[in-house]
């Protein structure tokens, strides 16, 4: 029997389909076919002078072996309500395309996972290329300033820099070699938290360019990226690093405001589970046989993660992140502005628009991370992806059904 996806569009790039002879073809169908699928049975028939079947019971037969079913950690509560504010957006900001991802920082779960464009999985006469895109998964960009925190992160764990150490912010005008770095926030002076509360490139080239190649490029590593997370669904991509010995000192210094790596949302989100978790990164699951086994490990110290939050904080309080901030809830968030490189050049009407926040902050039950593909009505994260970010918290406060998520 054909499958009928009960669900719809709310989760297709998450399940995915399935071709006519019922193997998957896109999402967790394909990454769990051998699991869903189950083995064919045979029996041996003998056929009358009438052409009639008839069971032969001395020859051997056997029976089917049904597939599993699988359980998903997805609230699909969340799931809808994540989906209709990231469509309700991307139409608002005439976006090429976005995600979102809702996870639990302590334990990697997957609560929503959402990628626009959305198709009908129980229309296969509408189905096009895009049935293999899921934004969160397979698509690749540049962070931007969502990586500051993690670059931070690295400093701070080497004593590389301190949280009140005084950087020359020149005014937002930087020159690296003949690229001239800008700040939308000049200041002549910033300690390293307001260089994350205003989201400072020149501060941060400064930060990243302290660092030794060798240790940066393997502490970003162990943040996860430049390799897949390993979640159950198809065609997830692995990002990429620079390599240590081919860094060069300009390109160094891009790192440290998210230029020069390639991630996917996933990954991103997984990194910042570390400083939502006391400096304990958790690897996303999306099966619940698989959150079973929680795979875990120590990034950075507690006491590095518990002031990197201090500092997200201050971010949604006063910070480039102020339009999340909502009376009565303590978020901790950083957004993303990045220009897309496209024809040997970083374009300067291509762009894309992150935020990841988590929440409550004093004791993280949801971390969330929206994103943007070439928002057209304005190039600034906080006039795009932050509302959508903003009203599905708002959901997750007034609805019973939500409200159990932050128990």
């Amino acid at each position: 029997p054909r499958r009928f996806y009960l669900f719809g569009k709310a989760l297709s790039n998450v399940i995915g389909v399935t071709n006519l002879d019922n193997s998957g073809i896109t999402g967790l169908e394909l990454a769990l076919d051998s699991i869903l699928k189950g083995v064919d049975g045979f029996a041996f028939f003998l056929r009358d002078a009438r052409g009639q079947l008839i069971p032969n019971f001395d020859l051997p037969s056997v029976n089917p072996i049904n597939g599993k079913d699988i359980q998903l950690t997805i609230d699909i509560n969340l799931q809808r309500i994540s989906s209709y504010f990231l469509q309700d957006g991307i139409e608002k900001t005439r976006s090429k395309g976005g995600c979102v991802i809702a996870m639990n920082p302590r334990n990697g779960e997957i609560l929503a996972m959402v990628s626009y464009p959305l198709f009908n999985p129980n229309n296969s006469q509408s189905w096009d290329e895009t049935i293999d895109k899921n934004y969160a998964v397979n698509f690749l960009f540049e962070p931007g300033s969502t990586l500051k925190p993690i670059i931070a992160a690295i400093a701070l764990q080497r004593k590389i820099a301190s949280p009140d150490e005084i950087f020359n912010a020149f005014n937002g005008k930087f020159l690296i070699g003949d690229v001239q770095i800008t700040d939308e926030h000049p200041a002549s002076k910033l300690t390293l938290e307001e260089a994350i509360i205003y989201s400072s490139n020149i501060v941060f080239s400064q930060i990243s360019g302290r660092i030794p190649p060798e240790i940066l490029l393997s502490e970003l590593s162990k943040f996860g990226f430049g390799k897949k997370v390993g979640i159950e669904i198809a065609g997830e991509l692995s990002g990429s690093i620079p390599q240590a010995n081919n860094l060069t000192s300009i390109q160094q210094k891009f790192l440290g405001f998210g230029y020069g790596l390639s991630v996917t949302p996933i990954q991103l989100a997984a990194a910042y589970t570390a400083i939502a978790n006391e400096g304990v990164m958790v690897k996303p699951r999306i099966t619940l046989a698989q959150s079973k086994f929680m795979l875990k490990d120590t990034i950075i110290q507690r006491e590095t993660a518990e002031k990197l939050k201090e500092m997200l904080v201050k971010v949604v309080d006063f910070g480039t992140g102020v339009e999340t901030k909502i009376e009565g809830i303590k978020i901790a968030g950083k957004t993303g502005t990045a220009q897309k490189f496209a024809d040997g050049a970083y374009s300067k009407t291509q762009y894309i628009n992150s935020f990841v926040g988590f929440l409550p902050a004093e004791n993280p039950k949801i971390l969330i991370l929206v994103m943007l593909d070439e928002p057209q009505s304005s190039i600034y994260a906080s006039s795009t992806v932050v509302p959508i970010f903003k009203k599905i918290v708002l959901a997750i406060y007034n609805s019973p059904l939500l409200h159990q998520l932050l128990e």
